[in-house]
Protein backbone atom coordinates (compact mmCIF):
# COMPACT_ATOMS: atom_id res chain seq x y z
CA UNK A 1 0.00 0.00 0.00
CA UNK A 2 1.33 3.38 -1.13
CA UNK A 3 0.52 6.40 1.63
CA UNK A 4 0.73 10.10 0.85
CA UNK A 5 0.86 12.15 4.11
CA UNK A 6 -1.06 15.46 4.12
CA UNK A 7 1.48 17.08 6.88
CA UNK A 8 4.37 16.51 8.80
CA UNK A 9 3.65 18.47 12.04
CA UNK A 10 3.32 16.12 15.36
CA UNK A 11 0.79 13.82 14.03
CA UNK A 12 2.02 13.46 10.41
CA UNK A 13 5.56 12.84 11.54
CA UNK A 14 4.35 10.59 14.16
CA UNK A 15 1.98 8.28 11.78
CA UNK A 16 5.49 8.50 9.44
CA UNK A 17 7.49 7.26 12.34
CA UNK A 18 5.25 4.27 12.94
CA UNK A 19 4.91 3.17 9.51
CA UNK A 20 8.66 3.32 9.21
CA UNK A 21 8.93 1.03 12.42
CA UNK A 22 5.87 -1.58 11.64
CA UNK A 23 7.07 -2.30 8.02
CA UNK A 24 7.94 -5.77 8.60
CA UNK A 25 4.95 -6.36 10.99
CA UNK A 26 2.56 -5.27 8.10
CA UNK A 27 4.60 -7.74 6.10
CA UNK A 28 4.08 -10.54 8.19
CA UNK A 29 1.19 -9.80 9.42
CA UNK A 30 -1.22 -8.64 6.91
CA UNK A 31 1.06 -9.31 3.89
CA UNK A 32 1.07 -5.53 3.05
CA UNK A 33 4.12 -3.81 1.91
CA UNK A 34 3.07 -0.23 3.33
CA UNK A 35 5.20 2.53 2.10
CA UNK A 36 5.18 6.07 2.25
CA UNK A 37 5.86 7.79 -1.10
CA UNK A 38 5.02 11.83 -0.75
CA UNK A 39 4.75 14.23 2.03
CA UNK A 40 3.11 17.59 1.38
CA UNK A 41 4.05 20.45 3.91
CA UNK A 42 4.11 24.11 3.64
CA UNK A 43 7.77 25.11 4.12
CA UNK A 44 10.02 22.68 2.58
CA UNK A 45 13.02 24.21 4.57
CA UNK A 46 12.12 22.96 7.44
CA UNK A 47 12.85 19.34 6.92
CA UNK A 48 16.08 19.81 4.55
CA UNK A 49 18.10 17.76 6.67
CA UNK A 50 15.98 14.55 6.97
CA UNK A 51 16.97 11.47 5.24
CA UNK A 52 13.77 11.30 3.56
CA UNK A 53 13.79 14.65 2.37
CA UNK A 54 13.18 13.71 -1.39
CA UNK A 55 9.34 12.37 -0.09
CA UNK A 56 8.32 15.91 0.27
CA UNK A 57 6.55 18.76 -1.68
CA UNK A 58 5.22 21.89 -1.27
CA UNK A 59 3.32 21.19 -4.30
CA UNK A 60 -0.14 19.85 -4.10
CA UNK A 61 -0.79 18.98 -7.20
CA UNK A 62 2.77 17.62 -7.81
CA UNK A 63 1.08 14.55 -5.55
CA UNK A 64 -0.79 13.09 -8.52
CA UNK A 65 2.29 12.45 -10.43
CA UNK A 66 2.82 9.88 -7.39
CA UNK A 67 1.40 6.43 -7.62
CA UNK A 68 -0.40 6.04 -4.22
CA UNK A 69 -3.80 4.25 -2.71
CA UNK A 70 -4.37 6.27 0.32
CA UNK A 71 -3.81 9.74 1.55
CA UNK A 72 -3.77 10.69 5.07
CA UNK A 73 -4.85 13.99 6.17
CA UNK A 74 -2.71 15.19 9.47
CA UNK A 75 -2.54 19.14 8.38
CA UNK A 76 -5.24 20.09 11.30
CA UNK A 77 -7.48 23.20 10.65
CA UNK A 78 -10.06 23.19 8.36
CA UNK A 79 -8.67 24.97 5.80
CA UNK A 80 -6.25 24.11 3.03
CA UNK A 81 -7.42 20.44 4.56
CA UNK A 82 -10.96 20.75 3.10
CA UNK A 83 -9.38 21.80 -0.19
CA UNK A 84 -6.88 18.86 -0.32
CA UNK A 85 -9.49 16.22 1.33
CA UNK A 86 -12.36 16.97 -0.98
CA UNK A 87 -9.73 17.40 -4.55
CA UNK A 88 -8.48 14.04 -3.65
CA UNK A 89 -12.04 12.46 -2.82
CA UNK A 90 -13.46 13.77 -6.09
CA UNK A 91 -10.59 11.96 -8.10
CA UNK A 92 -11.97 8.70 -6.45
CA UNK A 93 -8.81 8.26 -3.60
CA UNK A 94 -9.13 7.20 -0.12
CA UNK A 95 -8.48 9.79 2.61
CA UNK A 96 -7.70 8.94 6.29
CA UNK A 97 -8.52 12.12 8.42
CA UNK A 98 -6.81 12.32 12.13
CA UNK A 99 -9.18 14.98 12.28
Amino acid sequence: MKVLLLGYGVVGSGVYELIQANKNRFNEEYDQNVEVVGILVNRLDKYAELPHFNLFTNDFDQLFQLDFDVAIETIGGIMPAFDYVSSLLKRGIPVISSN
